[in-house]
Protein backbone atom coordinates (compact mmCIF):
# COMPACT_ATOMS: atom_id res chain seq x y z
CA UNK A 1 0.00 0.00 0.00
CA UNK A 2 1.35 3.82 -0.97
CA UNK A 3 2.57 5.61 1.65
CA UNK A 4 0.06 8.62 2.41
CA UNK A 5 2.17 12.26 1.83
CA UNK A 6 0.87 16.08 2.59
CA UNK A 7 -0.63 17.05 -1.34
CA UNK A 8 -0.58 20.50 -1.87
CA UNK A 9 -2.76 21.40 -5.16
CA UNK A 10 -0.32 22.90 -8.35
CA UNK A 11 -1.70 25.70 -10.03
CA UNK A 12 0.22 26.45 -12.97
CA UNK A 13 0.23 28.51 -15.80
CA UNK A 14 0.80 26.76 -19.33
CA UNK A 15 4.96 26.33 -20.36
CA UNK A 16 5.33 26.33 -16.73
CA UNK A 17 7.29 23.26 -15.04
CA UNK A 18 5.73 20.47 -12.85
CA UNK A 19 7.44 19.58 -10.44
CA UNK A 20 6.55 15.87 -8.73
CA UNK A 21 5.84 15.15 -5.21
CA UNK A 22 8.62 14.00 -3.33
CA UNK A 23 6.78 10.23 -2.82
CA UNK A 24 5.94 9.89 -6.22
CA UNK A 25 5.88 6.64 -7.53
CA UNK A 26 10.16 6.16 -8.69
CA UNK A 27 10.33 4.72 -12.08
CA UNK A 28 6.90 4.02 -13.46
CA UNK A 29 6.24 1.39 -16.23
CA UNK A 30 2.99 3.97 -17.75
CA UNK A 31 2.34 7.16 -17.22
CA UNK A 32 -1.70 8.00 -17.24
CA UNK A 33 -2.97 11.63 -18.44
CA UNK A 34 -6.35 12.06 -18.05
CA UNK A 35 -7.69 15.48 -18.62
CA UNK A 36 -10.75 16.85 -16.94
CA UNK A 37 -13.12 19.42 -17.63
CA UNK A 38 -16.67 19.44 -16.32
CA UNK A 39 -16.77 15.97 -16.17
CA UNK A 40 -16.98 15.15 -12.19
CA UNK A 41 -18.35 11.75 -12.04
CA UNK A 42 -17.00 10.11 -14.78
CA UNK A 43 -13.81 11.77 -13.90
CA UNK A 44 -13.90 10.09 -10.39
CA UNK A 45 -15.09 6.54 -11.82
CA UNK A 46 -12.09 6.79 -14.62
CA UNK A 47 -9.33 7.46 -12.02
CA UNK A 48 -11.27 4.55 -9.36
CA UNK A 49 -10.83 2.26 -12.18
CA UNK A 50 -6.90 2.95 -12.89
CA UNK A 51 -6.33 1.92 -8.95
CA UNK A 52 -9.05 -0.77 -9.22
CA UNK A 53 -7.60 -2.51 -12.44
CA UNK A 54 -3.71 -1.79 -12.48
CA UNK A 55 -3.02 -3.91 -9.31
CA UNK A 56 0.35 -5.22 -10.75
CA UNK A 57 1.91 -2.27 -12.28
CA UNK A 58 4.11 0.74 -11.30
CA UNK A 59 2.48 3.42 -12.96
CA UNK A 60 1.89 7.12 -12.55
CA UNK A 61 -1.42 9.14 -13.01
CA UNK A 62 -1.31 12.71 -14.43
CA UNK A 63 -4.25 14.44 -13.65
CA UNK A 64 -4.93 17.84 -15.38
CA UNK A 65 -7.98 19.89 -14.72
CA UNK A 66 -8.79 22.92 -17.56
CA UNK A 67 -10.77 25.27 -14.91
CA UNK A 68 -13.88 22.86 -14.42
CA UNK A 69 -17.02 24.66 -12.45
CA UNK A 70 -18.70 21.70 -11.42
CA UNK A 71 -16.03 20.56 -8.56
CA UNK A 72 -14.26 18.28 -10.32
CA UNK A 73 -11.08 19.66 -9.39
CA UNK A 74 -12.23 19.46 -5.57
CA UNK A 75 -13.78 15.84 -5.79
CA UNK A 76 -10.72 14.67 -7.04
CA UNK A 77 -7.85 16.56 -5.23
CA UNK A 78 -9.64 15.26 -2.06
CA UNK A 79 -9.91 11.61 -2.96
CA UNK A 80 -6.56 11.00 -4.73
CA UNK A 81 -4.69 13.83 -3.58
CA UNK A 82 -2.71 11.77 -0.72
CA UNK A 83 -2.16 9.21 -3.49
CA UNK A 84 1.62 9.55 -4.48
CA UNK A 85 1.00 7.68 -7.41
CA UNK A 86 -1.11 10.82 -9.01
CA UNK A 87 0.28 13.68 -9.88
CA UNK A 88 -2.49 16.52 -9.47
CA UNK A 89 -2.36 19.72 -11.51
CA UNK A 90 -4.93 22.69 -11.82
CA UNK A 91 -4.85 24.78 -14.70
CA UNK A 92 -5.22 28.30 -14.83
CA UNK A 93 -7.17 29.03 -18.01
CA UNK A 94 -8.69 26.25 -19.92
CA UNK A 95 -6.09 25.15 -22.41
CA UNK A 96 -8.58 22.54 -24.33
CA UNK A 97 -7.91 18.74 -24.36
CA UNK A 98 -4.90 18.36 -26.79
CA UNK A 99 -2.70 21.07 -25.09
CA UNK A 100 -3.28 20.05 -21.82
CA UNK A 101 -3.02 16.31 -22.48
CA UNK A 102 1.21 17.93 -24.05
CA UNK A 103 1.34 19.74 -21.07
CA UNK A 104 1.03 16.79 -18.85
CA UNK A 105 3.50 14.71 -21.18
CA UNK A 106 6.20 16.99 -20.34
CA UNK A 107 6.40 15.64 -17.11
CA UNK A 108 5.54 12.08 -17.90
CA UNK A 109 8.29 9.38 -16.61
CA UNK A 110 6.90 6.56 -17.75
CA UNK A 111 8.54 4.39 -20.51
CA UNK A 112 4.98 4.57 -21.85
CA UNK A 113 2.26 7.51 -22.07
CA UNK A 114 -1.34 6.89 -21.72
CA UNK A 115 -3.86 9.41 -23.18
CA UNK A 116 -6.77 7.84 -21.54
CA UNK A 117 -10.16 9.79 -21.55
CA UNK A 118 -12.24 10.59 -17.78
CA UNK A 119 -14.90 8.95 -19.27
CA UNK A 120 -13.50 6.00 -19.79
CA UNK A 121 -13.42 3.28 -17.25
CA UNK A 122 -10.46 0.89 -17.37
CA UNK A 123 -12.18 -3.47 -17.28
CA UNK A 124 -10.17 -6.56 -16.80
CA UNK A 125 -6.65 -5.37 -16.12
CA UNK A 126 -7.02 -3.38 -19.68
CA UNK A 127 -3.91 -1.39 -18.98
CA UNK A 128 -1.80 -4.27 -17.80
CA UNK A 129 -2.43 -5.90 -21.04
CA UNK A 130 -1.99 -2.69 -23.18
CA UNK A 131 1.37 -2.30 -21.87
CA UNK A 132 2.34 -5.57 -21.85
CA UNK A 133 1.41 -6.15 -25.89
CA UNK A 134 3.40 -2.50 -26.06
CA UNK A 135 6.53 -4.35 -24.96
CA UNK A 136 5.84 -7.55 -27.28
CA UNK A 137 6.20 -5.31 -30.23
CA UNK A 138 8.78 -2.60 -29.44
CA UNK A 139 8.87 -1.44 -33.16
CA UNK A 140 5.51 0.19 -32.91
CA UNK A 141 5.31 3.52 -31.80
CA UNK A 142 1.68 4.31 -31.14
CA UNK A 143 -0.70 1.37 -30.04
CA UNK A 144 -4.72 1.91 -29.79
CA UNK A 145 -6.56 -0.38 -27.68
CA UNK A 146 -10.08 -1.43 -28.85
CA UNK A 147 -12.64 -0.33 -26.78
CA UNK A 148 -15.49 -2.45 -26.94
CA UNK A 149 -12.97 -5.63 -25.60
CA UNK A 150 -10.80 -4.11 -22.71
CA UNK A 151 -13.03 -0.58 -21.69
CA UNK A 152 -16.15 0.81 -21.42
CA UNK A 153 -17.39 4.08 -22.04
CA UNK A 154 -19.51 6.44 -19.41
CA UNK A 155 -22.47 7.68 -21.36
CA UNK A 156 -23.67 10.88 -20.06
CA UNK A 157 -27.01 11.76 -19.46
Amino acid sequence: MSQAHEHNPTVVSEGQALESSPDATNDPVVSIIVVSYNTREMTLECLRSIVRETPDLTYEVLFIDNQSTDGSWEAVESEFGTDPRFILRLSDKNLGFAAANNEMAKDATGDYILLLNPDTVVLDRAIEKLVQFAGEYPDNSIIGGNPALVIKTIKAD
